[in-house]
């Protein structure tokens, strides 16, 4: 069954699924639209037809601020210009005036309607500038102070809403309209005509569903923070935590939320509406870089992220040193670098879908919808379509279709946790089970060989052999190692901690059965401690590499079992404390002066018992080797330790005429 946090995950991600659509796949209607000033909305029913944008040709004065008293005497004007709503100040109007983007002007509009005395509203948003609002002569709202200079001029941000009632069947509408701070100015998105409370609901709507988002991705953020503080092997916590802060923080002041922060607290400045959205702006390409090369760890150059950090914290330096220029063309500039990202990890994503990369392909569909929104959002601002901005919509579902993902991994994550942990619990109780048996046995023989004459006196001397091998194969330290690599690489790489546990699982059943032998052919007892280094290889990697070398003739000795392993054991042990760079195990035997010479070297330098380094050894695995050599060949065998070029070097040889071959 899935995790509470999985469903709460998944409903989410319903709910902005829905929002997605609801808001973008609204009903297209045809508009009627403004010519030469005029619009005729006397066929139009508000009733029926709700809202109605404002689009089209406005009469359009040039360095002009004018009031409706001014249109009274119209000799008093200038040519009458026309320019079209919702646009910026750039080029030249009809009559070849050239606009600037510094400068005031009046825009005057003239609606024909039924007569109606239902209240109506405007709703006006995402002016690039100052305005002051007449309807039907009578002012009904302003937005900053308009000036005809920078000083007279005091900007804000905005999204008005005046409210009048229609005056016979015709309304007039004068904008004045001014800009000396923002380095475009004119009218950037449609005004739109309706009833109050249309309008109002309509606005009411889109800033519950902006605090709804907000609200989410902080918690989403603090969330996902807490677990990297809680579990900090985990970067993509971390870094989709601070995004989803980011992206929050970014909707609530932003022009695409409607300036969320601004309606709720009026009396913020002005300018931090515009740099808090530009430095959400700014943190968002290199987060989102981090993040994906977080989760899917594959080789990859780091090249790109490298740059959009620099180019990131470049940009933070220019809006902190700047005056406001939330359209300035730096900004341009660094918004089409960051929407480059979108190819980049689109690449990186097939191929990661192609490889099959853990969790991606449950990024597909926020994937689609983000580029669609995308999409949307450069042809509506190129006013090529119509339609509603939706990249917040379709980076919402893109986070949470993250969000998903990393819950659904860390969940999956956990079980295999639970499932290898008890595995390995499971094997440790058949292990101990082996153990205690083998004791059991052990002792009862111990005790028949007591009542036993003198001729039983060399079984028993067997049987304490066997008790000091057993010493050797169930290592608790070595055990210990291993099982806590296996815990950490359950939470990294699955497969390998389940590599590791089956080498583990045969190398106590071959030392479990040759624990029965004394004796053991020289090429299985290399077998046995090869098996032995490819545990610890697995976790150590490439620092440890191994070699073994054996001459042919050599294969089918017979030599006391488990006689390499403590020597083994110790080259890793101690060659890890002395040889940083590369642990280099070699393994040898061979055939020199009549004799069988065993050698074991590893990279490092010696450690010599009782020092700092070697405190916490009691030298036990090379004294009881050194006694069971005394036992076994008293007088015909030789076992000594250097350190030669770099290398510490264990050597055991004994004459061949003490050994036997295998039958």
């Amino acid at each position: 069954m899935p995790s509470p946090l999985i469903k709460a995950t998944l409903l989410i991600l319903i709910f902005s699924t829905i929002c997605f659509f609801s808001t973008g796949c609204e009903k297209r209607k045809s508009y009627p639209r403004a010519t030469k000033g005029v619009l005729d909305l006397s066929q139009w029913d508000f009733k029926n037809n709700s809202m109605v944008p404002l689009d089209g040709e406005w009469e359009f004065y040039w360095n002009q601020l004018l009031t409706p008293e001014d249109f009274q005497n119209r000799q008093k004007l200038l040519k009458i210009d026309h320019l079209r709503v919702p646009g910026i100040w750039k080029g030249k109007t009809p009559n070849g005036q050239e606009l600037l983007p510094q400068g005031y002007a009046t825009y005057r509009l003239l609606i024909h309607h039924k007569p109606d005395n239902i209240i109506k509203s405007l709703l006006i948003k995402t002016l690039l500038s100052t305005c002051n609002i007449w309807v039907n002569g009578l002012q009904v709202a302003t937005s900053g102070q308009v000036g005809k200079s920078r000083g007279e001029e005091h900007p804000r941000q905005h999204t008005t809403i005046p409210h009048f009632r229609f005056s016979g069947d015709t309304t007039e509408i004068i904008l004045q309209v001014s800009n000396f701070h923002n380095v475009q100015a004119g009218i950037g998105a449609p005004i739109w005509l309706g009833n109050q409370e249309q309008l109002l609901q309509k606005n009411k709507t889109r800033l519950i569903l902006t605090a709804v988002l907000a609200g989410m991705f902080i918690i989403i953020g603090l969330h996902h923070l807490l677990k990297y503080a809680l579990r900090t092997i985990d970067p993509e916590n971390l870094y989709f935590g601070i995004y989803c802060l980011v992206w929050s923080v970014g909707i609530t002041f932003g022009d695409s939320g409607d300036n969320l922060m601004h309606t709720v607290f009026p009396s913020l400045p002005w300018r931090l509406a515009i740099d808090m959205t530009l430095l959400s702006y700014a943190a968002s390409p290199p987060l989102i870089i981090m993040l994906y090369h977080s989760l899917f760890p594959r080789e990859r150059s780091p090249i790109i992220k490298y740059f959009y950090q620099a180019v990131g914290l470049l940009f933070v330096i220019y809006l902190l040193a700047t005056p406001p220029n939330a359209f300035g063309p730096v900004v341009r500039i660094y918004m089409n670098v960051s929407f480059l990202i979108i190819p980049y990890l689109g690449y990186q994503f097939i191929v990661d879908v192609i490889r099959k990369e853990k969790g991606a392909r449950m990024l597909i569909l926020g994937y689609i919808i983000l580029v669609l929104s995308v999409i949307n959002d450069k042809m509506y601002d190129a006013h090529i379509i119509n339609t509603v901005t939706l990249v917040p919509f379709g980076a919402t579902f893109f986070l949470l279709s993250y969000s998903l993902m990393i819950s659904i991994r860390s969940a999956q994550t956990h079980t295999e946790v639970e499932n290898i942990s008890i595995e390995l619990e499971e094997k440790n109780v058949k292990l101990e089970a082996s153990i205690h048996t083998l004791k059991e046995n052990i002792q009862l023989k111990m005790e028949l060989q007591e009542q036993k004459q003198k001729k039983e006196l060399a079984r028993i001397e067997t049987e304490k052999s066997v008790l000091e091998k057993l010493r050797y194969q169930l290592n608790p330290h070595f055990l210990f190692n291993v099982l806590t690599s296996i815990r950490g690489a359950i939470l990294k790489d699955r497969d390998i901690a389940r590599e590791m546990v089956s080498n583990l699982s045969e190398f106590c059943r071959i030392t479990l059965s040759s624990g029965r032998e004394e004796w053991l052919e020289v090429e299985k007892e290399i077998e046995q401690v090869e098996l032995y280094l490819r545990i610890e290889q697995v976790r150590l990697g490439d620092y440890l590499t191994t070699q073994a070398e054996i001459d042919p003739e050599l294969k089918s000795l017979l030599i006391p079992s488990l006689l390499l392993q403590p020597l083994v054991e110790n080259a890793v042990k101690y060659g890890k404390q002395t040889a940083p760079e590369n642990l280099d195990v070699k393994i040898s035997a061979k055939n020199h002066n009549k004799a069988l010479f065993l050698e074991v070297s590893n990279t490092g330098k010696w450690i010599a018992p009782g020092t700092a380094s070697r405190a916490k050894s009691m030298g036990i695995g090379l004294e009881n080797l050194k006694k069971r050599l005394q036992r076994l060949y008293p007088g015909k065998h030789s076992f000594h330790t250097k350190e030669e070029s770099g290398s510490v070097i264990a050597q055991v040889e004994i004459q061949l005429s003490e050994l036997k071959k295998s039958s």
